[in-house]
């Protein structure tokens, strides 16, 4: 019997590399270390670039029964209240696209790529292995766990997150903390006011902190996402919060948004990690996948999308070499590296934007209220347009092209 491909890790990357890699006719064994799959993390977007993979594996159908499919993006001047103008998504999204943006729990997501790989008979999962580390041989690679259980593979994916424990074998870089702390809590639609229960997602910029508001569960409740510069540092998810730490870095917001973050009572928080690009992401039979490799600050929604072109890239490149997998995955990695670092600085340089202040913050601002609508979704183009089946122009252009310097506020996506 053909030795599988081990992939560390059963998250959305995981499960994703699980599934394309088994479409494409390989044996697979997804190796993941908690005893049950949890339900942690926020909603998350899957835009079309995701979204129209998961159509090719036959996902989407399934996704769709969980999904909302926001109809824009509100950009609001959380000081004052003003809705500084609208990016289109929804229907204007898919007839440009081919595929929706759509928004989804992170958990739910998980569910239906969990489906899928059940239905994939060349497909193993196993739960309960805590990886401690690895043996590659020239025509192998064995891992171990703590009870010296072992697994034999033809390649292993560090699909292991943001705390990978593939990756500190292969590079000494490791996520750093930026200065931000994400707080989330969630109420039903029925009970928001009128501009959050909306069908939009929602954000108010202000000076050092801002608030995302978007539908999930198919539009019965609303997950509300603040951000706050701070120095807390916690390594896990969903920590409880104290709302009265927070409230105070909102307090000379408009009355509107205030009046109902004061009303919510259950939050919890996280600190937020970046990594500057790395190179290599692995060496041998060994390599790295989503957050493992390249992790993403939320600020441009891309984090999942990136985990799941990683895994539709790896499949292509694996077919393509399947004799030879470590050079398979090496041109994964090339094919990747370029990709992921431009989402990376995107991603940054976003939420850098939304926190400006003085008069950086009035010329964004200015910026925003003199742009079309369309031609805000125009400048997606290169991320949601992106194809992993062949390059095209828009993705392989410089990281810098599309953004521009107008007065003194760099833009980017938003702007």
């Amino acid at each position: 019997m053909t030795d599988p491909i081990l992939i560390a890790g059963g998250g959305i990357g995981g499960l994703s590399a699980g599934v394309a890699l088994a479409r494409a006719g390989f044996p697979v064994c997804v190796l993941e270390q908690s005893d049950t799959f949890s339900e942690m993390g926020a909603g998350i977007q899957v835009g079309p670039n995701a979204m129209r993979l998961l159509e090719e594996w036959g996902v989407a159908h399934l996704v769709m029964a969980y999904a909302s499919v926001p109809e824009g993006i509100r950009v609001y001047e959380a000081l004052t209240g003003e809705l500084l103008n609208t990016v289109p998504l929804g229907s204007s999204a898919e007839a440009r696209y081919g595929s929706p943006n759509v928004v989804i729990r992170r958990a739910q997501l998980q569910k239906c790529l969990l489906e899928s790989a059940w239905t994939q008979s060349n497909l193993e999962i196993v739960t309960g292995f805590r990886l401690k580390g690895y043996e590659s041989h020239e025509d192998c690679v064995e891992v171990f766990d703590a009870f010296g259980t072992r697994r034999r593979g033809r390649a292993l994916i560090g699909a292991d997150g943001l705390q990978s424990t593939i990756r500190a074998t292969v590079h000494d870089r490791q996520p750093e903390t930026i200065g931000k702390t994400a707080w989330r809590t969630s109420v039903r639609t029925a009970d928001a006011p009128e501009t959050f229960a909306d069908p939009y997602i929602g954000i108010w910029m202000a000076p050092y902190g801002h608030l995302v508001h978007y539908p999930v569960d198919a539009g019965n409740e609303i997950d509300i996402i603040a951000v706050i510069e701070d120095t807390y540092h916690f390594d896990g998810w969903g920590a409880d919060g104290d709302p009265d730490d927070l409230l105070p870095h909102f307090y000379n917001w408009d009355r509107y948004p205030l009046a109902f973050l004061e009303e919510l009572p259950d939050w919890t928080k996280w600190t937020l990690f970046a990594m500057k690009p790395m190179d290599p992401w692995g060496r041998g039979r060994v390599t790295l996948l989503g957050d493992a490799a390249h992790p993403v600050q939320p600020f441009l929604a891309q984090g999942s999308a990136m985990a799941i072109e990683d895994a539709a890239v790896l499949a292509d490149e694996v077919r393509k070499s399947p004799s030879d997998l470590p050079a398979a995955l090496r041109s994964y990695e090339q094919r990747r590296m370029r990709r992921t670092a431009r989402v990376q600085d995107a991603s940054h340089r976003l939420g850098q934007i939304y926190h400006l202040a003085g008069v950086a913050r009035l010329a964004r601002d200015a910026v925003l209220r003199r742009r079309k609508p369309m031609s805000l979704l125009a400048r997606y183009d290169w991320l949601y347009g992106y194809t992993t089946t062949a390059p095209s122009p828009a993705s392989t252009a410089d990281a810098g092209r599309g953004d521009e310097v107008e007065g003194s506020t760099r833009t980017s996506a938003i702007t």
